[in-house]
C-alpha cells in the first residue's frame, strides 16, 4: 500500500509497509526521506545529512557509503511503487520521476547541483524562516565585512548587480527552479544587506520580482539588513518599501552590550538602531533580531542583561522574532555545547516572557541551513 500526493508543493510518496516517506519538488528533486529509523535530507549541493532531535534538533553529515547503502534499499521501494502505479494523468509524471531515480539517481542530482552552483554560486547563510524561499541576489558580499566573528563573505567583494545582471539572474532562477517555483515559500533578497540598498532601487527590484514570480509572492519578501541602514531611513521610506512588497528584515544586532560590539569590531549605534527599527515597525515591516550566544561572549551575564533590555525598549509585538545564533570556540557542535545552547534558549524565552515581550524566541541552527 502507498499514498501519493502530487501538487504545486511537490511530490510525496508514503510507502506504508516500510513507513517511509519520500519528499521531492515538482521537478523530481528528492530532498527528504523519513523512516522509523530517522530522517535524511539532501541539500541543493547534493550533500546528505541526517536529522537528530536530541539534545536539540541538529544535522549530522552522512558518508557516501551510508547513502549508497540507503539508496539500494530505497531503490527497491521505488521499483515497487512504480510497478503498482496506474499510468494515467499525474501518475504518469510520478512514474517518470521514479524511473529517473531508479535508473540514474546520483547522476541526475549531481547534474542538478552543478546547475544550482551555476545559478547562485555560494549562498553563505539565510535566516531560519527563509530556508524554503527563492533566493534572489541583489548584491554580492557584505558592505562592512570586518566583524571579527564572521567569515561568510571574506572572499567576496561587495558589488550591486546592475540591471542587465539582475535580468540575467532572474532568467537563471526561473530556468533552475522550473515548476518548483510554485512550492517555494516567498522570496529572500541576498546577499548580506539587501534591505539597506537605496529605496528607489529596492522598490524597482521588488516590483520586478512580483511580476516575474507571482506564484511565490504569497510568502514573505525578506532580506538581511546591516545595523547602519535603518539609522537614516524615514517612516515614509519604510512605507514605500512595505507597499512595494518588502515584509520582513533580519538584523544581526548580535548583542545589546556596546563593549562586546567593540570587541567584535561591529560599530553599531545601539540607540540610533533601535530608533530606526521602530520606524520600520511603524510601517508594518516585521523584524527578526539575531543575537549571538556561546563561548566567545566576553561577559555572558552582561550580554544577556543588556540585550534583554534593548529588546524590551524596542517594543516588538507578535509576528516579530528573536533568533539565538551559536558562537562556539574550536569544538563546534559538541554534546556539551548542545546542552548549553538549549539552556540559553530556554533562559531567553523565560525572561522575555516575564518582561512582557511578545516576540518569538527561536534557535538559529546554522547546520540546518546546510540541509535546507
Amino acid at each position: 500500500m502507498m499514498k501519493i500526493r502530487w501538487d504545486a508543493r511537490g511530490l510525496s510518496i508514503y510507502v506504508t509497509s516500510d513507513k517511509t516517506v519520500f519528499a521531492a519538488d515538482t521537478e523530481g528533486r528528492l530532498y527528504q526521506v523519513t523512516t522509523p529509523r530517522g530522517t535524511w535530507v539532501r541539500n541543493r549541493y547534493h550533500r546528505w545529512f541526517r536529522l537528530r532531535h536530541r539534545p536539540v534538533p541538529h544535522c549530522i553529515p552522512v558518508s557516501g557509503e551510508e547513502i549508497q547503502a540507503r539508496l539500494q534499499h530505497w531503490t527497491v521501494l521505488w521499483k515497487r511503487v512504480a510497478e503498482s502505479i496506474r499510468v494515467t494523468g499525474d501518475m504518469a509524471e510520478v512514474q517518470n520521476v521514479l524511473h529517473r531515480w531508479i535508473e540514474a539517481f546520483t547522476e541526475f542530482h549531481e547534474a542538478d547541483a552543478v546547475r544550482f552552483r551555476q545559478t547562485y554560486g555560494a549562498i553563505p547563510i539565510l535566516p531560519p524562516d527563509a530556508y524554503g524561499t527563492v533566493y534572489v541576489r541583489l548584491h554580492w558580499g557584505c558592505r562592512w565585512n570586518r566583524c571579527r566573528f564572521c567569515f561568510f563573505y571574506r572572499e567576496t567583494p561587495y558589488r550591486v548587480l546592475d540591471e542587465k545582471e539582475f535580468r540575467e539572474h532572474l532568467a537563471q532562477i526561473r530556468a533552475y527552479w522550473g515548476r518548483a517555483l510554485q512550492g517555494r515559500r516567498g522570496i529572500f533578497l541576498g546577499d548580506a544587506g539587501a534591505a539597506g540598498l537605496p529605496v528607489g532601487l529596492l522598490e524597482d527590484r521588488i516590483r520586478k520580482l512580483r511580476h516575474e514570480f507571482p506564484s511565490v509572492v504569497w510568502g514573505d519578501i525578506h532580506a538581511f539588513m546591516d545595523g547602519f541602514a535603518p539609522l537614516r531611513r524615514s517612516v515614509n521610506e519604510w512605507w514605500r518599501l512595505r507597499r512595494a512588497g518588502l515584509t520582513r528584515i533580519s538584523v544581526g544586532i548580535e548583542t545589546g552590550d556596546e563593549i562586546q560590539l567593540r570587541h567584535w569590531n561591529k560599530p553599531v549605534d545601539l540607540k540610533a538602531l533601535r530608533t530606526g527599527l521602530r520606524r520600520a515597525l511603524r510601517a508594518g515591516i516585521k523584524i527578526n533580531l539575531i543575537f549571538l550566544v556561546g563561548e566567545r561572549v566576553l561577559d555572558p551575564e552582561r550580554h544577556f542583561r543588556f540585550s534583554l533590555e534593548w529588546i524590551r525598549q524596542l517594543e516588538m509585538g507578535p509576528g516579530n522574532r528573536v533568533y539565538l545564533s551559536p558562537l562556539w570556540e574550536g569544538r563546534g557542535w559538541s554534546e556539551e555545547n548542545f546542552r548549553n545552547w538549549t539552556i540559553w534558549v530556554m533562559q531567553w524565552k523565560q525572561e522575555l516572557r516575564k518582561a512582557g515581550i511578545r516576540a518569538g524566541v527561536h534557535p538559529y541552527y546554522l547546520p540546518r541551513f546546510l540541509a535546507a
